[in-house]
């Protein structure tokens, strides 16, 4: 028997997942009103007592490791970390962008090319673009990741034809211009269900992370550390 706990708290919606033998067990939400570093301990002993299974028979644990929040990130990674180092775990770092993109139902074949991001703080957000498989494969990236206006990243979909994915557009969708499509809004978080399923990807491989060396991906300096650097 083989298990992983994925752990997603990149943005405000976290959530938590349960997979044995490579099959999603149960996945739970974190509750909204409360911030991740609050809740989410408390919460994976939940849903582990509730799957009867302790902390030392996890395998793995996998965590998304941004581009998300500040603080989300860091609980998240800090978090799965120190997990993996007391329970003798494996680890794996995941991508938010790729994340949302899995997320998605592909297999109607409804959306060919998506373009998912999240808030980069300043009107800006982090983009990239992906081509959706109708045969259960993980999303093909068709570009880098990029820090960009909102206004470019609407743009650049246009010039794509790709539908919009994001967590942005909770704020931002009465500005999506017309002639642009959106996912359904259930699609638009990124959902540790999905973590959990680009991980196992990594482990068929053997693509594991240090749990020493593993860091959250921000790209962007916080902004105390902007107003340091000048």
């Amino acid at each position: 028997m083989s298990t992983l706990l994925a752990l997603e708290t990149t943005d405000k919606n976290g959530s938590i997942a349960f997979f044995r033998d490579g099959e999603p067990v149960l996945a739970r939400a974190l509750p909204p009103k409360q911030r991740s570093a609050q809740t989410l301990a408390a919460e994976i002993r939940k849903l582990l007592d509730f799957c009867a299974i302790s902390p030392r028979e996890i395998d793995v644990v996998a965590v998304n490791t941004g581009p998300g929040s500040f603080t989300g990130l860091r609980v998240g990674v800090v978090t799965a970390k120190m997990f993996a180092y007391a329970c003798g775990a494996k680890l794996v770092g995941v991508d938010t962008l790729l994340t949302i993109a899995v997320g998605i139902d592909a297999t109607t074949g409804a959306v060919a090319i998506v373009s998912t991001a999240v808030d980069a703080q300043r009107g800006e957000v982090v983009a990239q673009t992906f081509s959706l498989s109708t045969d259960g494969l993980l999303p093909k990236a068709l570009d880098a990741a990029r820090r960009i206006p909102l206004s470019e990243w609407f743009e650049a979909a246009m010039q794509t034809g790709a539908v919009l994915a994001s967590p942005v557009l909770a704020r931002r969708a009465p500005q999506v211009p017309g002639g642009l499509s959106m996912v359904d809004e259930r699609y638009w978080q990124p959902n540790a269900s999905a973590t959990g399923r680009i991980a196992l990807e990594r482990v068929r491989v053997g693509a594991f992370d240090d749990p020493w060396t593993m860091e959250p991906v921000y790209y962007r300096l916080a902004a105390a550390e902007e107003r340091r650097q000048g």
